[in-house]
């Protein structure tokens, strides 16, 4: 599945300079297993996000420049799933969480390139379609949360915490 990703603006410990990303995409691979005679279902997940966007660079002074950003990631997820029978053969409904691993590489306003595994976690909502027997049609939102990544501002930095919370919606 893949479709529409953004981060939320954030910044580094300790720095005014807010990070502003533009929106980007958002793809996931998933494979698992629904247990017989239940609605629950497990799934592991290969995620990939990616981001560009402009920050002002922290060195200004009274000239201001916007220099290009850029945040790519890549997690690892176990995910848990309760589908939910709308009263309908066709449509249904879905919700779960996750835990894994999030793979964040920043590439900061000078070229420089930073990145960090940390725990991350996301709530999951979605809405399905069933075709036929053999296939659905999914849409899904995820909420998604990789906290206190280190990565570096820039290469005069050293690396610092940054909250990276993001939203996608994919088909």
């Amino acid at each position: 599945e893949a479709g529409w990703g953004r981060v939320n603006e954030t910044n580094f410990a300790g720095s005014p300079t807010p990070i502003k990303l533009d929106d980007g995409i958002a793809a996931f691979a998933t494979i698992g297993h629904a247990f017989k005679n239940s609605n629950w279902r497990i799934e592991g997940e290969l995620g990939y996000r990616d981001n560009d966007g402009e920050q002002i660079s922290p060195f200004c002074t009274s000239a201001c420049r916007v220099d290009e950003i850029g945040l790519e990631e890549w997690s690892g997820m176990v995910n848990a799933l309760y589908d939910f029978n709308l009263n309908s053969e066709r449509w249904g409904m879905s919700i779960g969480a996750g835990a894994g691993i999030d793979n964040a590489r920043y590439t900061a306003f000078d070229g420089h390139d930073s990145n960090d595994k940390v725990f991350a976690w996301q709530a999951i909502a979605g809405l399905t379609y069933r075709v036929n027997q053999h296939w659905d049609i999914d849409l899904n939102y995820r909420y998604f949360n990789a906290d206190k990544a280190e990565l570096q501002q820039s290469a005069a930095f050293a690396p610092r915490e940054v909250n990276l919370e993001k939203h996608s919606v994919t088909i």
